[in-house]
């Protein structure tokens, strides 16, 4: 009877021991893609990150070649025109805002 009780229990130890390493490698395989799914995600970020740096470098490269070309009058030239073509297209809001900007420089000026 002993010889069968051991023989039982070497039976559950090596069936126990089976389910632990089948368990173990099931517990990698999802560590794995979980890696592998955090990686991807990490290099979709940096690929985001790296467009948008180099837009704003861009930009800031245009913006750059903008002020070297154009010169600074032609700039006060441009506002100023557009200033006109808006103050043109609504009469109402310019008296509106100059009648607004009188009383304040009265009020400031009277105290």
């Amino acid at each position: 009877m002993t010889n069968m009780t051991t023989n039982q229990n070497s039976e559950n130890e090596s069936s126990i021991a089976a389910k632990a390493a089948a368990v173990s490698e099931q517990a990698k395989a999802k560590l794995r893609a979980a890696g592998q799914g955090a990686s991807e995600v990490v290099d979709n970020a940096t690929t985001r990150a790296g467009k948008a740096i180099v837009a704003a470098s861009d930009t800031v490269a245009s913006a750059g070649r903008y002020l070297e070309d154009t010169h600074p009058s032609a700039m006060v030239q441009g506002a100023n025109q557009s200033l006109t073509d808006t103050m043109r297209a609504h009469p109402r809001m310019t008296i509106g805002l100059g009648f607004a900007a009188g009383f304040l420089l009265a009020r400031a000026l009277r105290k």
